[in-house]
């Protein structure tokens, strides 16, 4: 695939996880938002980095941001089944 095709599919999964963020009031659904942003940007990389595959540096990256990524969607997860418990609801303006 062309690189502007690549880049135009991951702007529109990022603007499609920051309308989630934005809109959505269920943590739930949250947590995907932020989580669709993350992996647009990984995307990203991904695509530059196929421009200039023999530098090691964007592989490096790339194996960070989807551990750092992991580690975040666990955290989060976490916390929304945390808030669930003592709360037992999951809707954003209940909890603030």
């Amino acid at each position: 695939m062309p690189t502007l095709t690549l880049l135009v599919l991951n702007i529109l999964l990022f603007v499609i996880g920051l309308f989630i963020v934005l809109t959505k009031r269920n943590i739930v659904f949250v947590v995907i938002g932020v989580e669709l942003i993350l992996q647009a940007a990984i995307s990203n990389c991904i695509v530059f980095d196929s421009q200039y595959s023999n530098q090691l540096q964007g592989q490096i990256l790339i194996i960070f941001s989807m551990a750092i990524s992991i580690c975040e969607i666990v955290l989060l997860i976490t916390l929304a089944l945390r808030l669930y418990q003592q709360y037992k609801t999951t809707d954003l303006d209940v909890l603030s």
